[in-house]
């Protein structure tokens, strides 16, 4: 194994030559799944911070032994926390180096039953359990109005946002959700 490290703006290769980590969102559970190129034997910790400095591992998953080829992997979260979830994997080759992979975030509102993932750089998709046209309004910390719309069958893609935190307010028949994004 080599300790070619390759860095681009929200993509970190981990030495094993991981080439996608993804979070999604099934009801009240996150699904984390992965590719590498290959890796040694070891183990990915899937790690889970509700603040992103300090660090749970509900889950360990083997990796293949010796494997030249593509591996894909996956992790089903079934009790990730009320809120905001930041999931990354950190992985442990067979000679004990560690490596991390990028953040990936996946929303819990079961109250509001409002939920919201990144969907690529400065992309965000909303979704309101059970929601049909509803308002919503995205606003920046300062108070300025960067998008406003209906959800469409309760979901909405939001792109072209720039790093930062955010306000998004959606109208209910129940009255207004209102909910902190963050994008980087």
């Amino acid at each position: 194994m080599n300790d070619l490290w390759v860095f681009k703006p929200n993509i970190v290769l981990l030495a094993s030559g991981l080439l996608r980590f993804t979070v999604t969102t099934n009801r009240n559970e996150a699904l984390l799944n992965w590719q590498t190129a290959g890796e040694d034997n070891g183990y990915f910790n899937i790690q889970r911070s509700t603040d992103g400095m300090h660090w749970q591992t509900p889950g360990t998953v083997m990796t293949a032994a010796q494997n030249s080829g593509a591996g894909n992997y996956g992790f089903n979260d079934r009790h990730p926390a009320a809120g905001a979830n930041y999931y990354r994997l950190q992985q442990q080759d067979a000679s004990g180096q560690i490596a991390y992979s990028k953040i990936e975030a996946a929303n819990f509102f079961p109250l509001s039953r409002l939920t919201w993932q990144p969907a690529g750089e400065g992309t965000v998709k909303l979704r309101l359990q059970n929601g049909q046209r509803e308002s919503y309004l995205l606003t920046a910390m300062d108070g300025k109005t960067c998008r406003r719309g209906n959800l469409r069958n309760g979901e909405a893609v939001i792109n072209g946002l720039t790093a930062g935190l955010y306000v998004l307010q959606v109208i209910t028949g129940a009255g207004p959700v209102t909910e902190k994004i963050m994008i980087w």
